[in-house]
């Protein structure tokens, strides 16, 4: 019996099929599959808070007009929409991922690319999965992140935290 080896796989290619994982229970931050944080542009403040707001908004996904005035509330319409378009661009080009997002009507996140544990604690929580759920709280909702200038993200952090810690006591 003649085995044949399989194509070789480039860097791109090994760095392309690799999940990666948004944290926001208990901090903010993306890791590699084998939980590794990332540095450089991936630690951006705001591609970590487009993000954590596509994390929350889950499968149905987000609208420009909404995740606009969360992260860019100041800014003239225009320029907060290439705001929001270059942000896009910009956490793609960080994470080495061209599809990432999914882009329709709203904007999601491409589930096969990045995991999320806000969005895989809820789910749990709906299935009634507790154990599961308990297992990825790691701490409070985006503890200790801030998006300097934006009032309404903070906000948005505020009530997020306050809803999914309701969600785990209830549980």
């Amino acid at each position: 019996m003649v085995l044949m080896a399989g194509p070789a796989r480039t860097q791109s290619d090994l760095k392309r099929k690799q999940v990666l994982r948004l944290r926001t229970l208990g901090g903010v931050y993306i890791a590699s599959e084998d939980g590794v944080p990332m540095v450089g542009a991936a630690t951006q403040r705001r591609l970590l808070a487009l993000l954590t707001a596509l994390a929350v908004a889950g499968d149905r996904g987000s609208s420009r007009e909404k995740l606009v005035a969360l992260l860019w509330p100041e800014a003239e319409e225009e320029r907060a929409r290439h705001s929001l378009t270059q942000a896009l661009y910009e956490v793609r080009r960080a994470l080495g991922v061209d599809d990432l997002f999914l882009v329709g009507g709203d904007i999601r996140v491409n589930r096969q690319q990045l995991w999320s544990d806000v969005q895989e604690m809820e789910e749990a929580l709906d299935e009634g999965d507790l154990g599961r759920a308990a297992a990825l709280y790691g701490g409070p909702f985006a503890d200790g992140f801030f998006l300097p200038g934006s009032g309404e993200f903070e906000q948005w952090i505020s009530v997020q935290r306050a809803r999914l810690e309701d969600r785990i006591a209830r549980a």
